[in-house]
């Protein structure tokens, strides 16, 4: 197993330049260091291998196609996106009016009469955020 520093300079021969220094060291190894060979050989084939393989081409009609395929796709209008958001809104409208009616149903059948209900309290500040108040 060669080092870091060996295959640094193993890569830099491929891509670059070496300096006088790193390319006696770079000599050495090859004359004495046979993993050095073989990590050598190793990379130089895969860069054959890589260097080989087709890189893919696009066909003279891909732009056409991709701009076929946009233009076709349908706008959506305006009044369409105004519509849906009614259409979720009277959704949501409904679902809070069915629970404000559940609501008030379990109130009703929890207290004595319906004047209970709709008679004031005088509530104060710990009442308001005292979640079990409401529920009293």
């Amino acid at each position: 197993m060669i080092n870091e520093k060996l295959k640094k300079l193993l890569y830099k021969s491929f891509d670059g330049k070496l300096t006088e220094s790193e390319q006696q060291i770079y000599y050495r190894e090859l004359e004495t260091n046979p993993e050095f060979v073989k990590e050598k050989e190793r990379v130089e084939e895969l860069r054959t291998r890589v260097s080989s393989v087709q890189q893919p081409e696009f066909s003279d009609s891909f732009v056409d196609n991709v701009m076929n395929s946009i233009e076709q796709k349908p706008v959506v209008k305006q009044d369409e996106f105004f519509d849906s958001i009614f259409m979720s809104f009277k959704r949501a409208a409904v679902f809070a009016l069915t629970v404000m009616v559940i609501l008030f149903t379990i109130k009703i059948t929890q207290v004595e009469s319906v004047d209970e209900i709709f008679s004031q309290n005088e509530v104060t500040i710990d009442d308001v955020t005292n979640p079990l108040y409401y529920f009293d």
